[in-house]
Formats: structure tokens, sequence, C-alpha cells
């Protein structure tokens, strides 16, 4: 008998080892991959240690294919199918992997572990061990956080592997124990439920709380009695906390009332009333606001109709009654930002207007002053300063005469100097004849017509300004007689004539550039050039004076064109000027149309604050070139322009670009 025990036992030692080497063999496992066995193949391969990358993917490929649910029950069915006839024609070691494969599919399958248990004398697995004292691990996490059924399921698990193991025994024992007190204790603890929530219905909370109380004691871990019990704390607490309650709403809506904030404090009195329904006090304190917030309606509707007349009388620039307006809305918001922004702006206005006036008057003055003395020069540009800021129809016609006068006076030093060259050259012929036709040739002037325009200003002039009309009549009839004597046809002059008329006024332009009045001298020279367009002491004096203006740049406002639609206006900031460069300032700009329209361009001056600082209103022609317009600034009092930061163009009858300002301070 002995000697029998020990050959059964060399056989099975004999089947452990050839299991072993079966268990991962990786040819083994290939095999049953390629015949569709992929179930069976993926316990060996599960079973090799340290599988390279080939097997690693295999796995994942054959578990994809697993986690079709009908894929994976016919898998299921191979495995029981192959595994039983594997066990009845005694190849173990495949029926152990067939019935492990199975159990990779279905775990909760009791037939594969049974059939595992019979196979346990035949084949050991290499891997047995690793797996029993996973589910032991997993087992015992159920058995600590309480969950009895699933420990007791896997403890049961794990003694399939090995039947005899103490630790899953006993653990089946204690959770039996458990169970069966735990069964007892649900009585207790489900009686203990139904007296709390019969207490509860009946609104006995004390009694209720007792049981839900007992309850929770028995069933440390059950919510139903714990809400319970937090549901007659805050019953019983609300009761307590109601005045609490009552007395907070109250006095957060008094405090919003004195605040002005109705709409909140109402919010605060509503919810007192939720406290306490029946207090008079909150009720009366809606009844104020609801008062209040019509005031307050009423108050609005008011502004916003002050708003609006302050808008429209802007608009309309009725200025005094604008100001009345904002009055009226500064008493009933003292503070309000845009109130007190029209304001100081209305008021600016207002006082520039004042300004206006007194400038305006001043300018009047001094040009009748110059016009009294037969300054008639000073009286046009006064007159133009006076015009600059306001187009006053009255004036415009006396600088007009004022204009007409000076031309008279002109046209009258330039007849004696015409005579007084006729004197001489009369006196000249006689000491080497010399035939009217060839005096005639040089630049003949029709002075007749002029004699005849200059007759028609001295009659206009009459009532105004007796003498210039008088000397006028006396230059005429000194015109004819030393025009009599003469040959040649009455209605022309000699070149000398002509000649002093451009001597004076290049006379005239240099005098300007010398007393650095370049935009006049610029001026000149221009109507030189149009007459003489080569006369090179014109073109070079032009060049000079535009290359020290160009030198003496000291804020360049616009380096690209900016296009300035017809109708509508541009602002141009810049960092004011230094004191030092506050002197002889002028104001380039080029100005080019961009159609063949001839629009008009405005220039005005304002101050930092937006107020208009400046009397300056240039109307200039824009032409398609890119020719400089020089505008003098020192014409402007220094205590008008020496805060000046702003430009503003306006443009009518035309789009333009404005393609270049700037700010020149000639030293």
């Amino acid at each position: 008998m002995k000697k029998l025990l020990v050959i059964i036992l060399a056989i099975t030692a004999g089947l452990s080892v050839y299991a072993q080497t079966m268990l991962t063999d990786v040819n083994k496992a290939d095999e049953l991959y390629k015949d569709d066995k992929f179930a069976e193949s993926l316990f060996i391969y599960n079973s090799i240690d340290n599988p390279d990358g080939r097997i690693a993917k295999r796995i994942e490929e054959i578990q994809k294919k697993l986690s079709d649910a009908d894929f994976a029950n016919d898998q299921f069915q191979k495995c029981i199918l192959d595994g039983n006839n594997a066990n009845k024609n005694q190849n173990y070691e495949l029926a152990y992997i067939c019935f492990n494969a199975a159990l990779l599919i279905k775990p909760d399958a009791n037939f594969p572990k049974t059939k595992l248990r019979d196979l346990s004398q035949f084949i050991t697995d290499p891997n047995v061990d690793k797996r029993f004292d996973n589910l032991i691990a997993t087992a015992d996490k159920y058995y600590e956080s309480q969950n009895y059924e699933m420990a007791k399921k896997t403890y049961k698990d794990a003694l399939v592997i090995k039947p005899g193991d103490a630790h899953s025994s006993n653990r089946i024992v204690e959770i039996d124990d458990i169970m069966v007190k735990k069964n007892a204790s649900q009585k207790e603890y489900d009686d203990n439920i139904f007296y709390a929530d019969r207490f509860m219905a009946n609104n006995d909370l004390e009694q209720a709380k007792v049981y839900y109380q007992k309850a929770l004691e028995l069933q440390p871990n059950e919510t139903y009695p714990k809400n319970k019990l937090n549901e007659i704390l805050k019953t019983q607490t609300d009761a307590a906390q109601l005045e609490t309650s009552y007395l907070t709403a109250i006095n957060k809506g008094d405090s919003a009332f004195m605040q002005h904030s109705y709409d909140t404090a109402k919010e605060f009195f509503s919810e007192a009333l939720t406290y306490k329904p029946t207090e008079e006090y909150p009720r009366t304190m809606i009844n104020k606001i609801n008062n209040a917030i019509d005031s307050q309606n009423a108050k609005a509707n008011e502004i916003a109709t002050i708003r609006t007349n302050i808008s429209e009388t802007i608009a309309a620039k009725q200025f005094v009654t604008a100001q009345s307006h904002i009055q009226k809305g500064l008493a009933l918001l003292p503070q309000d930002s845009l109130f007190l922004s029209q304001k100081a702006m209305v008021d600016s206005i207002l006082t520039q207007r004042q300004i206006d006036d007194m400038n305006f008057d001043n300018f009047v003055d001094m040009a009748k002053d110059a016009y009294a003395s037969k300054d008639y020069e000073n009286a046009s540009r006064y007159y133009s300063m006076a015009l600059d800021i306001k187009p006053d129809e009255n004036i415009a016609s006396k600088k007009h005469k004022a204009d007409s006068l000076y031309q008279v006076k002109l046209d009258r030093e330039t007849a004696k100097l015409a005579a007084a060259d006729k004197k001489a050259e009369t006196q000249k012929k006689t000491e080497k004849p010399q035939t009217v036709q060839e005096n005639s040739k040089a630049k003949p002037q029709d002075i007749s017509a002029a004699n005849e325009e200059q007759n028609k200003i001295a009659n206009e002039t009459k009532g105004t300004d007796q003498q210039p009309a008088i000397e006028q009549k006396t230059q005429n009839e000194t015109a004819d007689a030393e025009r009599k004597p003469l040959e040649e046809p009455q209605n022309k002059i000699s070149t000398t004539n002509q000649s002093d008329a451009y001597t004076k006024l290049l006379n005239d332009s240099k005098l300007s550039y010398s007393k650095g009045q370049y935009d006049k001298a610029l001026a000149g020279y221009a109507s030189i050039l149009k007459t003489y367009k080569d006369d090179p002491t014109a073109q070079q004096s032009i060049n000079e004076i535009t290359t020290l203006l160009n030198n003496n740049v000291v804020r360049q406002l616009v380096t690209a064109p900016v296009t300035i639609p017809a109708g509508s206006k541009q602002n141009f900031d810049f960092e004011k000027l230094l004191p030092k460069d506050r002197k002889n300032n002028y104001l380039k700009i080029i100005i080019k149309s961009i159609d063949d329209k001839t629009p008009k361009i405005y220039v005005n001056l304002y101050k930092f604050n937006a107020k208009k600082s400046g009397f300056l209103l240039k109307d200039v022609n824009a032409n398609a070139g890119n020719e400089a317009l020089y505008i003098s600034l020192s014409v402007i009092p220094s205590w008008m322009r020496e805060d000046i930061s702003r430009f503003e163009i306006v443009t009518e009858g035309g789009d333009v670009n404005i393609v270049e300002i700037s700010i020149i301070a000639v030293p």
C-alpha cells in the first residue's frame, strides 16, 4: 500500500510539472488563438511573466473582443464545452485552462469553479497563490467596510482555490454571526422607526425624537433617523428664531429706507411679514415706501425732462436758456456730474461770448480809429479780425470801404510815381528825341479803365471820407494833365508805371519779410509770381521763408493724410507750447481736395478744456495740389493762446485730405 501511494504521488508530481510548463507556453497560447479560442489563449498569456510587446498587444486585442457581450458569452460556452471534453479525455491541464478561461469571462459562474476544485488534485497552478492572495485582500476590504455579503462570497471563492484556508473559514463564521445579530437588531430598528414616525405625524416631536435616537443607536450609518432628527431640531429652533428673524428683517428694512434704497427696504419688510403676518409696522412701512417710490419716479421724470431741455437748447445754441435748465437740474441733483459738466461748458461758452464781444468791440474801435487816421491798411486788418469773431454785415461793408480806400491810396501813389517818371522821361526826350511808338512798346496798361474804377470807388466813399475822394479827383486831373502832351493812345501808360507797381509790391513784401510778417510776405511774393512767373527775387524769398518756417516746427500734428468728409469736423490735440515758443507762431496746413470741388476750410482754436479760445476763423479754398497754407497765430493776444492745445478743422462743400499740420515758432 505504501508503494502504491508513492507511485500515485509521482504521477501527480509529473502532471504538475507538465502543467506548469503548459501554463506559460507561448506557443500553446498562439495555437489556441489561431483556433479562435481567445479566452483560453488569454489565460495563458496572462500567466506569462514579463510579456513582450507582441504578447501585450495580443492581450489588449483579446480583451477588446471580449468586451462585446454576445462574443464573450459565445466564448464562455466554448470554454465549458472544451473543458468538459478535455476532462473526459483526462487532459486535465487543458481542462484546467478552459475552466479558468471561463471564469475570466464570468467570475461568478459556479460550474467552472466546481470543476476546478475537482481538477486541483491533478493540476498545480503556479499562479494560484497570487490569485488566492488577491481574493483574500478583496474579501478583507469588503469585511472592513461592513459589506458582509460580498465579503462572504469572496471568501468562498478563495476556498475554491484553497479549501482548507483557516482565515477564509473563520471570517465566514464571523460574518454569519454578524448577520444573525444584524437581523435581530433590524426588527428592533424597524419597530423604533415605526413608533417614531407615528409620533412625528401627531406632531409629538419630543417622543418622536426619542425613538429616532434609539433607531440611530442600533444602526448608526442609517440616514433616515438622522434626517428626521435634523428636521425635528429645525422645527424646534424655528420657533425660537422667529422673533430674531423678524427683528433682523425690520432693522435691515429701516436701514435701507433711511438710505433711500426703497426696493431693498420693501423686500425686507415683506420678509418680516412672512414671519409675523399680523404685524402692523411692516405694512405701514411698505405703504410709505410705495409713496416714496412714486415721488422718486416723479422726480426722475422731471430730471429726464430737464436733461432733454438742456440737450435741445445746447444743440440750438440757446445757452442762456440752457443755463436756466441746468440750474433747475442742480437744484434737484446738486452733485450730478453731467449737470456740473454741462454747467461748466455753458458757463465757459457764455464767458467766451463776453470775451468775443469785448474783442469784437475793441477791434472795431481800433479799425474806426485807423480809418479816421486814413490808415486804411490797418483799418482793413482790424475789421478782418473783428469779422473773424463775428461775421457782421455792417462791419463787412466798412471793411470793403477800407479796402477800397487803401487800394485808392496805392493807386494814387502809383499814379504820382508814374507822373514823375513821365516828367523825367519828357525831359529826356528834349535831349534825345524818341518816337511815341517806340516808347509805347514796353508792357502797356489800360490806365483809363483804372481811372474809371478809381472814380467809381471815390464816388462810393463820398459821405464817409471826403478827403480821399478829393485826393482821387486831384490824382485823376494830374494824370490827365501829364498825359495830354503825349501823342500815344489815351488808354496806355508806360512800362515805367508798371515797373513802379512791381517795385511797390516788391518793397512791401520785403518790408513784411523784414518785420517777421512771413504770411504777408509770402502772399506778396506769390502775387508777384502770378504776373512775373520767373522773377528770381520773389522765388528766392519764398524759398527762404518756407525754409525758415519749416526749420522751426515745434509740433507736428499730422504726418499721414487725414480725410475730413464734407460737412464734418476733426479735432487735433497736442501738447501745449512752452512759454519760450509762444511768440512768433504760425500754423502750417497742407490741404488737398479729394475731388474737383472747391471746399471751404475753417480753422478754429481751442483751449485744453475744449473752450473756444481763439477768434481765428480762417476759411480758404483747398486746391488739388499740396501747397502749404501758413496762418499767423501771433495776432492772437498771448493771454488767449498760451494754453491752446487743440485745433478744430471744419470743411464744407467737398471732402478734403489734411496732408500735414504743423505748429511753427520762429525765434
